[in-house]
């Protein structure tokens, strides 16, 4: 079975508002397999999850969420299911417990929501506020029971840092990059503004 990589572009396409495209599994012919703007839609700058068929999605410029169906010859098959949160969306879904989860700028200091599969249900998880570190700019990561995402701006020098939430977001725990800068030797002291996902490494 051929297989293929998803992406988005956050510009080109129908009026240069976006698409989502497929390659083949080493790179090669990448084919755009629908315009944003066809749909109403603008700007996926987060990361896709493909699931059971379908793939997610967010946009920053409409404020939207999406699904898309994805028939066995890798193209769109049918019509996406696309839902206005009026929320300004940098990063992507990720899927846990039957749910869905992606952080979400509000116009304030930035939120993580949770939907069904459907965008039902969907409920804000947790808010962040100007006294801590905010303004999540990544996909969340889940891993051991707990939430992680990384924070662009908040905190002592505006550094921002890593948010730990638990698994129902009752706790959180965040770890302020500007606490420790110029309180190390250069070579130990954390970066400023984090912009991208955290990923794990078991070595």
């Amino acid at each position: 079975m051929q297989q293929y990589m998803y992406g988005t572009t956050r510009r080109g396409g129908v009026n240069n508002n976006g698409t989502v495209y497929r390659c083949n599994a080493d790179g090669s012919n990448p084919e755009t397999i629908l315009s944003m703007s066809v749909y109403g839609m603008a700007e996926p700058i987060g990361s896709l999850l493909f699931l059971d068929g379908y793939l997610y999605g967010t946009t920053i410029e409409s404020r939207h969420i999406f699904k898309i169906p994805i028939g066995s010859n890798g193209l769109l098959d049918g019509t996406p299911i696309i839902y206005h949160t009026g929320l300004y969306h940098y990063g992507g879904f990720i899927y846990v417990n039957n749910k869905l989860y992606c952080t979400a700028d509000n116009g304030e200091f930035g939120i993580i929501i949770e939907c069904d599969l459907d965008f039902t249900n969907l409920v804000t998880k947790h808010t962040f506020v100007e006294s801590t570190i905010n303004s999540p700019r990544d996909d969340l990561y889940y891993e051991n029971n707990q939430f992680f995402c990384t924070c662009y701006y908040g905190g002592e020098n505006s550094a921002g840092g890593i948010a730990k939430f638990s698994n129902n977001f009752n706790n959180v725990e965040f770890i302020e990059f500007g606490t420790h800068d110029n309180k190390l030797p250069t070579s130990n002291r954390y970066g400023k503004n984090p912009l991208c996902t955290l990923i794990p490494h078991n070595g």
